[in-house]
């Protein structure tokens, strides 16, 4: 049984979402229908959004998304241990870990743009 906080925080999560999402796409590797949902995407790498690059290690680009955005995802990645890969922004990248973030009902991948 949801409590109105589950509410507020679904509420808030759709607003971020709305304004900051970007499109992910995923194609099961073990096959199925393909998947799609609003994330919130990262990617260190540009230098538009982050002014001037100075010498520092660069994070991979992560991706969240809410329990029920992209449904089998997760446990895809968690549990079976597949290598999935999303597409975002017509970019293809390879996800290299998931978590769940404090909530339990958001989870945060780590991506990789390389080519394996």
């Amino acid at each position: 049984m949801s409590n109105h906080f589950d509410h507020l925080q679904e509420k808030a999560h759709n607003v971020v979402n709305d304004f900051y999402g970007y499109e992910a796409t995923w194609a099961p590797s073990g096959g199925g229908e393909e998947k799609s949902g609003t994330v919130l995407f990262n990617d260190p790498y540009n230098i538009e959004k982050h002014g001037v690059l100075q010498e520092f290690d660069i994070p991979n680009p992560t991706m969240e998304w809410k329990k029920g955005d992209i449904e089998g995802l997760f446990e895809a990645v968690e549990n079976v241990g597949n290598r999935e890969k999303v597409i975002i922004n017509s970019i293809t990248y390879n996800i290299l870990s998931v978590t769940k973030l404090h909530d339990g009902k958001t989870y945060k991948a780590e991506l990789d743009k390389r080519d394996d």
